[in-house]
């Protein structure tokens, strides 16, 4: 493979990982959002939409937790699943603001080298321990960050729809948080003795 045809490739892929972390993340915020709407049960549906429709990652973050609370009359396991969970997407919320404002190279690197890993620098001046952050990340680490989100939605979704009464089985049987997520080792886990 010519020099030219490895960096075309490692710009591609690199594009081809951040942009699927991008997805991820927003996935997650729709979810948090299809929740809300649905529990505020608008008529026309599209009335909860506008609503949330120019909200960003925080408050909708912000909502959708508080939402949880006020209605899933959660027990103090529950509680702690949900601080956990919000911890996580405060998180997510932090990385993705990087990736989303900071400078990315993609494909870069010495011509007579291979290709440079993805490297975002973010100017940040209020960082205390500096203002420039930069982070390198290989394609392997950045599928792994989307697959980390895609499991989040998951758990957050689960969550959401059982505090407000809108999982599927609450048609058919009476079922809390705990019963399908569980705590373990400060991680959120599916595997309540329903789930």
């Amino acid at each position: 493979m010519s020099g030219e045809d490895e960096y075309t490739n490692a710009a591609r892929e690199g594009h081809r990982a951040v942009g699927r972390y991008v997805i991820e993340f927003s996935q997650l915020f729709f979810r948090m959002r299809t929740v809300i709407e649905h529990r505020l049960n608008t008529d026309p549906p599209q009335l909860g939409m506008l609503v949330m429709g120019e909200a960003t990652a925080q408050p909708i973050a912000n909502v959708f937790f508080s939402m949880c609370r006020l209605v899933g009359n959660l027990d103090s396991d529950e509680e702690a699943i949900a601080r956990a969970l919000s911890n996580a997407v405060a998180e997510a919320i932090k990385t993705r603001n990087d990736v989303a404002h900071g400078d990315w190279f993609v494909g870069w690197g010495a011509i007579d080298g291979p290709p440079e890993p993805p490297t975002l620098q973010r100017t940040k001046p209020q960082r205390k321990d500096g203002a420039l952050v930069q982070y390198v990340w290989n394609i392997e680490d950045l599928d792994q960050m989307a697959d980390d989100l895609l499991d989040l939605t998951g758990l957050v979704s689960a969550f959401g729809n059982l505090c407000v009464g809108l999982h599927p089985r609450q048609q058919e049987e009476e079922i809390r948080v705990r019963d399908i997520l569980i705590l373990q080792d400060g991680k959120v886990l599916r595997e309540g003795p329903r789930a």
